[in-house]
């Protein structure tokens, strides 16, 4: 019976169009939505987001404003206008508040997260740039000047001290296990560490190869450190524990803006040449590119949220074209919401939509048991064991690091735990694979020593 199953199960893709078993890109990030951002000119800097709402606070810098989105909705809220060079943007959780610098007058100006009118004001900081937020003190840090980060209290909205760098500060990260700041000083070709417990540098670590050092995320676990560099256009992964260069490799022409998503282990780097660079972490010391998606000229500010698993790409106005802001989903959260009905009933492999050629996706079956608890932990509600699951959409099943092997489309799903029947298919980079029946690992993902066609 196995073999007879496994034999139409191979017929049937014989006489697929060859379309179907092509090698595809990696599939890391997708558009899912434009909001238009009409009359908004020059370039952008950067964003915060309150993940409770999904408003995204977007500093128009070219502009003089700040324009709120409601992300979720796909739509313009409100423009603050009046501001003078904002630059880097803090959402308050605790307070619901934004704060915004402001580099041509410095000042850091915070306004209420529901009326959108100002509360404070903080003045003397030239050339104000990023912001960050201590999330165990609730200090406030922002770069300014021609070397320094100021510390401000936010229960009396005062300066409450000043450290001294050695040049102006870029991106800057703190660790939220330690007490360390690392600031990326491109003027002065150096990273620096402050000791914010100290409150003074402690640190500085030259970037001979590697120039023009503007943004930088941690991976702190790991102690590495990520800095995207432009002359030449490079990432560099540091040891935050000494500052020694410990990988590098190319990538897209001037980038203002890189995030790390530790869950899926990539690097999500926007670059104005035109693209957003997707760098896979195999390990704390082996990189490589993924993917290099298309975008716009002068498209290198953005935003990446852990929570809502969203990418935000700010996008100038150019060419006749207005400004707008592009909203990508992760590779783990491409599909839609599951739908548990009915009871329970026999296999029958079906598909459950026709496939377009536009698509190139196909249908497969799995064995349920391993499915369905994937279906039951990432897609609530769930009815119970004795149900039929639909998987509508790209799901790759992956969100635990698990290397994708292909796209689930449309597939019913018999959530037997002794049902080895099926076989999986799937459109792999190399082609079609087969994989019977399901096994997991320790840590959940597939195996591939079944037999493959």
């Amino acid at each position: 019976m196995k073999a007879q199953f496994f034999s139409s199960c191979v017929a049937f893709f014989v006489g697929m169009p060859g379309w179907l078993f092509s090698a595809e890109a990696a599939d890391t990030l997708k558009l899912v939505h434009t909001i238009p951002l009409t009359g908004v000119k020059g370039r952008f800097d950067h964003f915060a987001i309150d993940t409770n709402t999904h408003h995204l606070f977007v500093a128009a810098l070219g502009n003089d404003t700040l324009e709120i989105l409601d992300v979720a909705a796909g739509k313009r809220l409100h423009t603050i206008q009046g501001l003078r060079k904002p630059t880097g943007v803090v959402f308050l959780a605790a307070e619901n508040q934004f704060g915004v610098a402001n580099g041509n007058d410095g000042t850091f100006r915070v306004y209420d997260g529901k009326t959108y009118q100002q509360t404070a004001r903080v003045e003397g900081l030239d050339d104000a740039d990023n912001v960050r937020r201590d999330s165990r003190t609730g200090l406030i840090y922002v770069g300014y000047g021609d070397g320094g980060l100021a510390v401000v209290d936010p229960r009396t909205w005062k300066v409450a001290s000043k450290i001294k760098l050695a040049a102006h500060p870029e991106s800057f990260q703190l660790e939220r296990d330690g007490k360390r700041i690392f600031i990326n000083l491109p003027d002065a070709k150096k990273v620096g560490v402050v000791d914010r417990e100290a409150g003074k540098l402690v640190a500085e670590w030259p970037m001979e190869k590697f120039h023009a050092n503007f943004p930088m995320a941690l991976d702190e676990p790991n102690r590495r450190l990520f800095i995207g560099c432009r002359q030449p256009a490079r990432l560099a992964i540091l040891d935050s524990s000494n500052g020694h260069i410990v990988s590098d490799l190319g990538i897209s022409g001037d980038t203002d803006d890189l995030f790390y998503d530790a869950k899926l282990k990539r690097i999500y780097v926007s670059c104005g040449e035109g693209f957003i660079d997707v760098i896979e972490q195999q390990s704390p010391d082996t990189y490589a590119r993924l993917e290099r998606i298309p975008t716009s000229k002068g498209a290198r500010t953005s935003f990446f949220s852990p929570e809502l698993r969203e990418f935000y790409l700010a996008v100038p106005e150019q060419a006749g074209k207005s400004a707008e802001l592009r909203i990508y989903k992760t590779a783990d959260d491409h599909s839609t919401r599951c739908c548990c009905v009915g009871p329970r009933k026999a296999f029958q492999p079906q598909v459950l939509e026709s496939v377009s050629a536009g698509d190139k996706e196909i249908m497969f079956g799995q064995p349920a048991s391993a499915v369905a608890r994937r279906v039951r932990r990432e897609h609530s509600p769930w009815t119970g064991e004795g149900g039929v699951a639909q998987a509508r959409g790209k799901d790759r099943f992956d969100s635990r690091g698990c290397r994708p092997y292909g796209h689930v489309v449309h597939a019913r799903l018999d959530p037997d735990p002794n049902d080895e029947r099926l076989f999986q298919g799937a459109v792999g980079r190399s082609g079609p694979r087969w994989f019977a029946p399901w096994r997991s690992s320790a840590n959940g993902c597939r195996t591939s020593g079944a037999p493959r066609v």
